[in-house]
């Protein structure tokens, strides 16, 4: 079940079904050499909206800027490469520093997910951890269970997509209420759905050039700068829905 060849630039995966779900570095998906690739990883902008290619939940959370600000994510970078570049002190092309620096990462993510499935008390770790789920690690988990999906491995999926809710959970603790409340709007599929959710918060809603305004106009910035994706047009329809809901209700405020 082991795979010995190890990607340039990524990381393989093993997950286990019934006996106990498990994900390790160097290791393959079913017996299949499966390689994380940092070219499979959706581009972001860092600090705003990611998650719009996820399918972990219906409706893209959105996230303030990632507690590691000291290093800029390699993903979420700009036309640069993956982020800035980086010293070269070690003689190395700023490329191969940039390929290092997502192994990284990436075999930071899969470690910190391999802890999650194997926790006794899941909401407890996630919470110990809460600090390192990052915009990177929910992208790099994310990419783990498109794979496990495309394996056909419904039990493995079962446990990801549940681990990583419970995960998803916990950081949205620690993010400010504007952020909460448009996750929460984007998961409702319907416009009185919606509106519930609006009245709950109507002091969020200060005025149209609020923080709460602000966001959903760069989230719908972010996505309309995505690739086309299956998912991108349900997600612009239903920031378009929010932001026009959002002005009618501040004008019937006014």
């Amino acid at each position: 079940m082991q795979a010995a060849a190890r990607c340039q630039g990524g990381l393989h995966l093993k997950l286990r079904g019934s006996a106990g779900a498990s994900l390790n570095a160097d290791r393959s998906i079913n017996g299949q050499d499966r390689c994380l690739r940092t070219a499979q990883l959706p581009r972001s902008s860092l600090g705003r909206s990611f998650y719009e290619q996820s399918s972990l939940v219906r409706g893209a959370p959105v996230w303030q800027a990632p507690l590691r600000r000291a290093r800029t994510s390699p993903i979420a970078g700009s036309g640069k490469g993956f982020g800035q570049p980086s010293s070269n002190r070690s003689g190395g092309t700023k490329e191969q520093e940039a390929i290092k620096q997502a192994r990284n990462y990436q075999l930071e993510a899969t470690q910190l997910l391999a802890q999650l499935l194997q926790a006794k008390d899941l909401q407890a770790t996630a919470r110990e951890n809460v600090h390192a789920l990052s915009e990177e690690f929910f992208m790099i988990a994310s990419t783990y269970l498109d794979l496990a999906k495309k394996e056909g491995n419904a039990e493995v999926v079962n446990q990801l997509e549940s681990t990583l809710k419970v995960a998803l959970a916990e950081k949205e603790k620690t993010l400010r209420p504007e952020i909460r409340l448009l996750n929460r709007l984007l998961r409702e599929k319907n416009s009185s759905g919606r509106n519930a959710i609006f009245q709950e918060d109507l002091s969020l809603l200060q005025s149209e050039d609020g923080y709460f305004a602000g966001l959903v106009k760069r989230m719908l910035g972010d996505v309309e700068r995505q690739p086309e994706n299956p998912r991108k047009g349900e997600l612009l329809r239903k920031l378009k829905d929010i932001k026009q809901e959002m002005k009618e209700l501040s004008r019937t405020k006014k």
